[in-house]
């Protein structure tokens, strides 16, 4: 048996785990999962485990021999080793030379104007790190990533979009974070007169401001109307269907729209342009989930999967950034 390659994944957060390593054997089989773990004694390796019916932790797969064991700890040891030296010397190299190391990170729309502020920040600090935003839907941006598009950390509005690239294997393991929830809230113009109090007789609206099916708050929407029993009347409505959160806030801002549905946040943003005539009950659908991950790039170098990493730890754990978005009107997940 040989091992054929070794991915060091490294753990930006303190603590005793360090790492997280996918090897590859004879360039036939993967086993992910194995953890760098700093003990009393020095450095050592934990194969993947999973917690049985008796709550004790059984690995999934091991070697079944001490010499192979040593063999595996050796080289994933050599390679963490290897991969801090490497870093160290891309950050100085970096520093030295004064160039910038990008992290593009994919944002679902609602999130975009906190983003920005969080990012002005961020950069503030780290001068030698670009933040570069790319703020849609998150169907589209899970379309992007699929098809290849560069990108490094993935903000979802919606747990589907953020499962579905983690099953394809394109969030790396273990880095994704519930972060945010989100309400779903009924909107009109400031000022104008609608028939509508609640989303029970939204069909008295003369048209209706919708995301598409797959944009998060569409998907939202349309359980909210099929939980209250009035989604076939609702779709049978005169609908602008908008391709993001977004697009719906702006055409009721607009006035194109005598109503429309958007998050509790982007109601928030525009106070001035749009009311909130109602907010979705716990029973009517659930708050909207945000997760937080990192994509993997195999193409990144050590410098860029830093930075991508301390930007994500950053967003999810500083209490700067959730100052920010608690105050955008999200809810932090504990």
């Amino acid at each position: 048996m040989q091992i054929t390659d070794v991915r060091v994944r490294k753990v930006a957060k303190e603590g005793k785990l360090k790492a997280v390593v996918s090897i590859t054997i004879d360039d036939e089989f993967v086993v992910h999962d194995i953890k760098v773990i700093e003990g009393e004694k020095g450095m050592f390796i934990a194969m993947p485990s999973k917690k049985a019916m008796d709550g004790e932790y059984r690995d999934i797969a091991h070697p079944i021999n001490s010499n192979t064991r040593e063999r595996i700890q050796s080289m994933i040891l050599e390679k963490y080793e290897q991969s801090l030296a490497e870093e160290a010397d891309a950050a100085d190299e970096t520093e030295a030379s004064g160039e910038k190391t990008d992290v593009y990170v994919f944002i679902a729309a609602s999130l975009k104007n906190t983003m920005e502020e969080i990012k002005a920040n961020y950069e503030a600090e780290h001068p030698n790190v670009n933040i570069i935003y790319n703020a849609d839907s998150s169907g589209t941006l899970q379309t992007q990533i699929e098809e290849g598009a560069q990108c490094d950390i993935f903000f979802s509005a919606a747990t589907k979009q953020m499962d579905a690239l983690t099953e394809e294997g394109y969030v790396i393991d273990g880095s994704v974070i519930n972060l945010l929830e989100n309400k779903i809230v009924l909107i009109k113009p400031t000022g104008e007169e609608t028939a509508v109090t609640g989303f029970d007789n939204i069909t008295e609206a003369s048209s209706l401001a919708l995301a598409g099916e797959d944009v998060p708050v569409g998907q939202y929407a349309r359980k909210l109307f099929e939980n209250i029993g009035n989604l076939d009347d609702v779709m049978a409505m005169e609908i602008n269907e908008g391709a993001n959160v977004i697009a719906v806030l702006t055409a009721v801002a607009e006035g194109s729209n005598e109503v429309g549905v958007v998050y509790a946040t982007d109601a928030a943003s525009m106070a001035d342009k749009v009311e909130v005539i109602a907010e979705a009950t716990a029973d009517q659908v659930d708050p909207a989930i945000y997760p937080i991950g990192l994509i993997e790039d195999k193409e990144a170098s050590d410098a860029e999967v830093k930075a991508a990493e301390e930007f994500k730890e950053y967003v999810a754990t500083d209490p700067a950034p959730m100052e920010l978005l608690t105050a955008a009107g999200f809810n932090q997940i504990k």
